[in-house]
């Protein structure tokens, strides 16, 4: 091989390794920039994060079975319903307007607004109307001092305020009735069925209803109260309002409907 051939090949070769050297150099640079150097911790962290955020299995509506659950028992009759004082929201307040209490129309032994409007949301700003004066609720039990007093709240709330907020709310209402009347047995009913209609207007189901009564029933037996799980009482198979029950709101039962529901009452009475 002459020396004009030989300076060729070495000059070939050196082209070849500086370009093998260059593809060396870029796959390793690329190596640096792609390798992840996220902390172990962190990886970890992310992976929680990701089941956190995965859908978790949905509360059921399936009836709940508490230490405040009332039973089924003798009827009290009257003289037991007299025991009772009754903080209504307006689907209880016709128990005052259709005269359904020994003292008719004109009873004390129903506490609500004028207008019958309590919201479980915001409870603790709620003025009730008593004669001329506008107490607060807890005033308003401090000054009754009841034997019994039955809760009929929550309607106005359980379809938009959550787990977390309706129990606080009603737990908050129930610490506080507790405080002002220490003797007072508190009787919490559960939230009352709709008509269907009503429901799907107010996106709503019985299911709705359901839960937020589990709810209830669970703060009561938190809180050392009692439960009555009168929505059975006026409920269809399909757990809305019975049409004969039915005022016309499709919201408000009719007086057979609270009659109803004060014979529930007096038939799982507190012992």
């Amino acid at each position: 091989m002459n020396k004009k051939k030989r300076d060729s090949l070495y000059s070939v070769w050196s082209i070849l390794m500086i370009l093998s050297v260059a593809l060396v150099l870029f796959a390793l640079l690329f190596a640096s920039f792609t390798k992840d150097y996220t902390p172990k911790a962190a990886k970890a962290g992310t992976k929680a994060a990701a089941q956190t955020a995965a859908p978790q299995a949905t509360e059921t509506a399936q009836a709940l079975t508490t230490s405040a659950l009332l039973g089924e028992t003798a009827d009290g009759g009257d003289s037991y319903v007299a025991r009772m004082t009754f903080l209504a929201d307006g689907t209880t307040a016709g128990i005052k307007s259709y005269g359904l209490l020994a003292d008719k129309e004109n009873t004390a032994k129903v506490l609500s607004t004028a207008d019958g409007v309590v919201s479980l949301s915001g409870i603790s700003s709620v003025k009730l109307t008593v004669g001329k004066d506008t107490p607060s609720i807890t005033d308003a039990v401090a000054a009754a001092k009841p034997d019994i007093l039955v809760i009929t709240l929550g309607e106005n709330g359980c379809a938009f305020m959550g787990k977390d907020y309706f129990t606080s709310e009603y737990t908050s209402l129930l610490t506080g009735i507790k405080t002002a009347s220490p003797k007072t047995v508190i009787l919490c009913n559960s939230i009352l069925p709709v008509t269907k209609t009503y429901a799907t207007a107010n996106n709503m189901n019985a299911d709705t209803i359901r839960l937020a009564n589990n709810w209830i029933q669970q703060a009561a037996a938190d809180n050392g109260c009692k439960y009555a799980d009168s929505f059975t009482a006026l409920a269809d198979a399909d757990g809305y309002l019975k049409a004969d029950y039915d005022s016309g709101d499709g919201l408000t039962p009719n007086s057979a409907g609270l009659l109803q529901m004060l014979s529930y009452l007096r038939t799982h009475a507190v012992q």
